[in-house]
């Protein structure tokens, strides 16, 4: 954007850098991110107000509307790591799956062996 700069009938001619105009029309737009944040003293003045929607605020916020329109991207990458995920062949997966479930009962008796131990009657 370029126009007269300088003070309204003080200055009689105003300076425009064709480079810097350039640039500015040239490049992409800076990305807009949003900051709203939910917090209880919002809440709270949305519910004593007559006309106060609370969920409506939030529907209609620009944060539900960048979440909404990155949907379609979030799907598509889903997309992609599952057949990533399908095409992943593992040898001796039947051995793998054992060994994990042996690992997985590890965990769970060594969690019983401990509530055991510290068990208020045994701790004395």
């Amino acid at each position: 954007m370029s126009g007269r700069a300088g003070r309204r009938g003080i200055d009689d001619r105003g300076v425009c850098i064709p480079s810097t105009a350039k640039m500015m029309v040239k490049r992409s737009a800076d990305c807009l991110n949003s900051a709203f944040h939910l917090s209880y003293n919002m809440l709270l003045n949305q519910l004593r107000c007559k006309d106060g929607d609370p969920e409506n605020l939030l529907r209609n916020s620009f944060y539900q509307f960048q979440a909404d329109r990155a949907i379609t991207d979030l799907e598509r990458q889903m997309k992609v790591l599952q057949e990533e995920r399908d095409a992943i062949h593992i040898e001796e997966e039947d051995s793998l799956e054992n060994y994990y479930s042996l690992l997985e009962q590890y965990k769970n008796l060594k969690m019983d062996v401990r509530d055991i131990i510290f068990f208020p009657r045994y701790c004395e």
